[in-house]
């Protein structure tokens, strides 16, 4: 039997446009998907928090308060690490989605690209950071943890950070069922102004 290398490219054309084709689609089909079910909101960060046993970080912003658990404690750990100002967060690639029963997850991307000790290399590799082929130091955290609204009234904003930064959440389009099931934030003022979640006091770690 002959090969027909003529018939063998078309088909194989076929097969590439074929493929393409299904590609395409897939692209604009997740495109379509995010444009009808996704929207962005702009949050401010206001203070981090941490509990004193470090299970629970916390975001105040200037909508909502966030509240995430981390059993690892490593971003506990790094907001109490004395040279934190070495580190930076990546918000491009930094996801944060909320869903209906205003459940957050996603992924934060801590870096740094300054010339470190080694004790303090070896400090962030211990925690889970790697260098890229660019001699930056990185460590991809993921998210998980619940949006509330903050208490009327209520003070949260004693140590503000010297620098605000904005973020981008993601949200499903139907905010109004959201917002109807969102609750108010388990964080309390005490009178002398220390801020407890729960029995366990929150430390701020930018204070100074």
């Amino acid at each position: 039997m002959k090969f027909n290398s003529l018939k063998f490219f078309k088909k194989f054309q076929t097969y590439i446009k074929i493929i393409s084709g299904l590609l395409i689609l897939t692209l604009v089909s997740s495109c379509l998907t995010k444009y009808f079910w996704e929207k962005q909101y702009d949050e401010v960060l206001r203070q981090f928090l941490v509990s004193k046993n470090g299970a629970q970080t916390v975001i105040i912003g200037e909508k909502y308060h966030y509240i995430f658990d981390d059993n690892s404690r490593i971003i506990a750990d790094l907001l109490l690490w004395k040279k934190r100002r070495f580190l930076y967060i990546d918000l491009e690639n930094t996801y944060l989605k909320v869903d209906r029963n205003n459940n957050v997850t996603g992924h934060a991307t801590i870096k740094t690209n300054t010339q470190l000790l080694k004790n303090e290399y070896d400090y962030l590799v211990s925690l889970g950071f790697a260098q890229s082929s660019y001699g930056i130091l990185s460590i991809k955290l993921n998210l998980k943890g619940k949006r509330y609204l903050p208490k009327k009234g209520a003070n949260f904003y004693g140590y503000n950070l010297n620098n605000q930064y904005k973020f981008k959440v993601n949200y499903e389009k139907n905010e109004a069922e959201t917002a109807m099931a969102i609750a108010v934030t388990p964080i309390t003022v005490a009178v002398d102004a220390t801020l407890w979640i729960g029995n366990n006091i929150l430390l701020a770690p930018f204070k100074n």
